[in-house]
């Protein structure tokens, strides 16, 4: 469990490391000059490099956070924190599209988790004074075939709330969280963790200029 330290901090590098392991679980491959298990590390070096210069993407979208950050006053948001930033750099690093910032909606939801397609989805689960919202590698669900059927046609008409899915399959990287006690257990790893779709989509993070909009990050291979 990696809490309880620079909340901002924490969460970037989990934001990074939850991308990094979708990426190769998903069969993307980073540059042959990258040692393995060192793809994370050069991933936020990039990013930080790139976000801290002025007159750039970081800079021209988000200006009000990069003084902050910059700055380091006390309320900041890093730049890996920002799924649109993220989105831009990790394109730029890989000089390709290989994964985009996006609303989420049924159909998209079920046929990328079907086919093993992993999605990268921010959630808060927990002390908000502990645990700020962060990204989760989401990579499989427990349903009747049935009851998603439609979904895989692109037919679906109901709402990601309603979807008739028993269970969700994620890695969380802040660590293993209980649902029943509603905590993280330390020293625990959130690897393969299963829970309740609908305690997960309680805690799925919209955000504020989406009202109501569930969003994340897909993986583009």
């Amino acid at each position: 469990m990696i809490i309880g330290q620079n909340m901002q901090v924490i969460t970037g590098i989990a934001n990074v490391m939850v991308i990094t392991s979708a990426f190769l679980n998903s069969g993307i491959s980073f540059p042959r000059n990258i040692n393995r298990n060192e793809e994370t590390s050069v991933l936020i070096t990039y990013i930080l490099a790139k976000a801290s210069r002025k007159n750039k993407f970081f800079y021209k979208n988000f200006r009000d956070d990069y003084y902050k950050w910059k700055e380091g006053v006390v309320d900041y948001t890093s730049p890996l924190q920002i799924p649109e930033v993220l989105e831009h750099y990790i394109n730029k690093f890989f000089n390709r599209e290989v994964i985009e910032f996006r609303n989420m909606d049924s159909n998209f939801f079920v046929k990328s988790l079907y086919e093993k397609r992993s999605l990268l989805l921010p959630v808060l689960f927990g002390d908000e004074k502990l645990v700020d919202i962060h990204l989760v590698e989401v990579f499989n669900f427990q349903a009747r075939f049935n009851n998603i059927k439609s979904c895989l046609q692109n037919r679906c008409n109901k709402e990601l709330k309603d979807l008739d899915i028993d269970n969700i399959a994620f890695y969380d990287p802040i660590g293993n969280f209980d649902q029943l006690v509603e905590k993280y257990y330390e020293h625990e790893d959130g690897n393969n963790q299963i829970m309740d779709y609908r305690y997960f989509y309680q805690h799925w993070a919209s955000k504020e200029y989406y009202v109501g909009q569930k969003c994340g990050l897909a993986i583009i291979r």
